[in-house]
C-alpha cells in the first residue's frame, strides 16, 4: 500500500483488567469482563472484529503489515503485527491480536511483536481504572 492511512479504536478501562496473557492481547465492546480475561486491555471499544472499516479489513486479508501504537494517560507503547487471507473478521465483541498464527472469527492479526503482559507496569494498571481511556492507532504499513 503506498500512502499510509490509520485507525484509531478507543476504549476504557475497567477494574478487572489484569493485562497479563503472554501470548495475545484483546478490545472488547462489552461493558463488564471478569479477571479471567487477563488478555483484555480495553472495554467499551469503539470496535470489534465485525465492524472494522471495509479498507481496514480489507488490508488485513490482503496479509499486510500493521503498526500500533496504544496510548494510555500520555504513556505510548508501540509493535506490529500482520494479517492473513485466512482472517474472518466476523465477531461482533472483540478484536484478539495474537503472537501466534491462530485464526478465528475473533482474531484481528497475527505474528504480534507483543501481548498484553508485555505493556509497562504503569501501563497495565492504569487500565484497571475505568475512567482512563485507551487509544489504539493502527497504520498499514506494507
Amino acid at each position: 500500500m503506498g500512502n499510509t492511512v490509520e485507525l484509531v479504536i478507543t476504549a476504557k478501562g475497567h477494574p478487572n483488567i489484569r493485562a497479563m496473557h503472554k501470548s495475545t492481547w484483546q478490545l472488547t465492546v462489552e461493558e463488564e469482563v471478569t479477571p479471567r480475561g487477563d488478555c483484555i486491555i480495553g472495554v467499551r471499544s469503539s470496535h470489534s472484529c465485525a465492524t472494522l472499516p471495509g479498507w481496514f479489513k480489507s488490508a488485513l486479508q490482503d496479509g499486510s503489515r500493521v503498526s500500533v501504537t496504544i496510548e494510555v494517560n500520555g504513556n505510548l507503547f508501540h509493535g506490529e503485527f500482520t494479517g492473513d487471507p485466512g482472517l474472518q473478521l466476523t465477531d461482533e465483541k472483540d478484536i484478539v491480536i495474537r503472537r501466534s498464527y491462530f485464526l478465528s472469527e475473533r482474531t484481528g492479526g497475527v505474528g504480534c511483536s507483543f501481548s498484553a503482559g508485555d505493556l509497562p507496569e504503569e501501563m497495565r494498571m492504569a487500565l484497571a481504572d475505568a475512567e482512563t481511556t485507551i487509544v489504539t492507532r493502527f497504520k498499514v504499513i506494507a
